[in-house]
């Protein structure tokens, strides 16, 4: 008698889900979403592909066709808390923070012991400019999280906008300690420190922020000018010049 091997399209489609979240590991998120497409024609009912190819188009700042991806995830998967939390990391993304709130609260509600879905709404309470509902949340976050350096960094740009400078330094220590590779953390700590009219610490701040990424035309432009605020003019201008540069390219 022959024997016939039927193909498992569902063995098949893990199969493309797993190459295409390799590379998106490897931040090669076009490549990635070629075997989410080839993952989700085998197996359209399954939500994990279509969440991580809008994971993927969220990288490259497609924000909107990344939010249609996540909600095809929710569809199929209403209590899928990653694609919610997602969902509201993009809309913040697109600067729309009461919708985010919306889906960062029904992730929380799914997976209250998830640090992330906690540090995303106090991003966008942030952006609604309600730093002191953001400041709770960010606490959660870290009190769930304590390694992760994002919550901390999150809570100075509150403490910022509260304008208690000395604690916003702290948490960008913090921050820096937790992740010292992060330009924005140095960056950030750079403002506070201007702000305070330490203006050679905030340079020293600004230097490390442009060390680790000479693209970030906002460290150039604020150098500028604690260097101004010093007397160094020409200085100043050689680092407004930069600044206007990495804006042109």
């Amino acid at each position: 008698m022959l024997q016939y091997c039927l193909l498992d399209k569902t063995v098949d489609s893990d199969a493309w889900h797993t190459k295409g979240s390799a590379l998106h590991d490897q931040g090669k998120y076009d490549e990635s979403i070629v075997y989410y497409d080839e993952a989700i024609k085998l197996d359209p009912e399954n939500s994990g592909p279509w969440n991580d190819k809008g994971s993927a188009l969220d990288s490259l700042k497609k924000y909107k066709e990344a939010i249609a991806c996540f909600d095809e995830a929710i569809k199929l998967s209403p209590e899928y808390s990653d694609a919610w939390n997602n969902k509201g990391f993009a809309l913040n993304s697109l600067e729309k923070p009461e919708e985010a709130i919306s889906c960062l609260d029904e992730a929380i509600k799914l997976d209250p012991e998830n640090s992330i879905p906690w540090n995303n709404k106090g991003g966008a309470l942030n952006l609604l400019e309600k730093p002191e509902e953001a400041i709770s949340c960010f606490d959660e976050a870290i009190k769930l999280s304590p390694e992760d350096s994002a919550p901390w960094s999150n809570k100075g740009i509150s403490l910022d906008l509260l304008k208690r400078y000395d604690e916003s330094i702290s948490c960008y220590e913090n921050a820096i300690k937790l992740n010292p590779e992060n330009s924005v953390y140095w960056y950030n700590k750079g403002i506070s420190l201007y702000v305070l009219e330490r203006y050679e610490e905030s340079i020293l701040y600004y230097d490390t922020a442009i060390k680790l990424n000479p693209k970030l035309s906002g460290a150039w432009h604020n150098k500028g000018g604690s260097l101004e605020k010093l007397g160094r003019d020409g200085e100043a201008e050689q680092c407004f010049a930069k600044a206007r540069e990495l804006e042109d390219s």
